[in-house]
């Protein structure tokens, strides 16, 4: 993370240089937006190759014959209902927590106008972001949702079909990108000549935001826990108990971390889930970005985002929302990450 944060106000630094040196203002959306699709592609081909998650056949060692289309895994019911559960979860948890961030952003606007006079409020409100009125320019703001989302399909289908190499390098690539991705949008902040404006009138109250977002995650665990089991006649939902549902809410998009802590403390379904849930909350984010800001509010993205705001998830926020939004952004995935090992072992102390 501290790597992370030097490399965005190293880009920072930069881009105000060239700012300051050159009149004309350079835009890096399109930059920005092919390094995303390039980062959904490899962490496609990550999942893709994860055989935690998706089981591959072992055609050497058994008598079996597929054709040439067949990718080479093996789908059970069992994480067939692990990753529907998963998916369950997370869109649950995410619907939860946007709808919140919505309410929040409205009484972070309202506290504001209701303690300062009009013209003072003014200042003080979150920076507006613009919104699309024809059919095209809707069309428009989906369009990279579909790119980045499609991205990350191809590199899955790619690993499943084996049509690209299962390197040992991929998680290095995929680091390296991420790093292109912070400087970028570093430069981008250091060429905006209205940020350091921008983010003095932010309200103080918008740093209750992590908070917000750990509550809004329990919420949803409780809310997909009753949905689960309600759902569990079925073969393809993976039964959880509620403390269950809160555990792995409680990765917040740390999936790394949240799915070896449970695979400890509750065995290795509920980790997988944990796994599962956690890549699913990260990518949704990105993929989703600019229709949490149109539909709920600039906080909604930030929010959803959980532990990854700070870095994987920073770039799309970005894009979405304005630099203005990044050091808030930054913040909640510093202020949420640390509370990730915290919350599990106070769920584990419950079971």
């Amino acid at each position: 993370m501290i790597k992370l944060i030097l490399m965005l106000l190293s880009g920072a630094v930069v881009g105000y240089i060239l700012r300051k040196k050159f009149s004309k203002t350079f835009s890096l959306g399109k930059a920005l937006m092919i390094i995303i699709c390039l980062l959904l592609f490899i962490m496609g081909i990550d999942l893709g190759y994860n055989e935690t998650l998706i089981p591959r056949l072992q055609i050497g060692d058994q008598n079996i014959t597929l054709p040439s289309f067949a990718p080479r895994v093996k789908m059970t019911s069992k994480m067939i209902s692990i990753i529907v559960t998963s998916f369950i979860l997370a869109v649950v948890v995410m619907a939860i927590t946007a709808f919140n961030a919505k309410i929040f952003s409205r009484f972070v606007n309202k506290a504001v106008i209701s303690g300062q006079d009009s013209a003072n409020a003014e200042t003080q409100q979150m920076p507006d972001i613009p919104q699309h009125s024809s059919f095209k320019e809707k069309l428009a703001a989906w369009k990279d949702s579909f790119f980045i989302l499609g991205s990350f399909i191809l590199g899955v289908v790619l690993s499943l079909y084996e049509a690209v190499p299962n390197s040992p390098h991929i998680k290095t690539l995929s680091m390296y990108t991420l790093y292109i991705l912070i400087i970028i949008v570093g430069l981008s902040i250091g060429m905006d000549s209205k940020i350091f404006q921008t983010i003095k009138s932010f309200p103080k109250k918008m740093l209750a935001l992590p908070l917000l977002t750990i509550i809004s995650t329990f919420i949803g665990g409780a809310i997909s826990f009753i949905l689960l089991r309600w759902m569990s006649a079925s073969e393809y939902v993976y039964g959880t108990s509620f403390l269950d549902s809160l555990g792995v809410s409680c990765g917040l998009g740390y999936y790394s971390l949240s799915s070896l802590m449970l695979n400890e403390i509750r065995g290795a379904e509920i980790g997988t889930i944990a796994l599962a849930f956690n890549i699913l909350r990260e990518l949704m984010t990105i993929v989703l970005a600019p229709v949490l800001v149109k539909y709920f509010s600039p906080l909604a993205p930030i929010s959803c985002g959980g532990a990854t705001t700070g870095d994987s998830t920073l770039p799309a926020i970005q894009r979405a929302c304005g630099n203005e939004y990044v050091p808030l952004s930054i913040f909640h995935g510093i202020s949420v990450d640390t509370s990730v090992p915290f919350l599990i072992t106070f769920i584990s102390t419950l079971y």
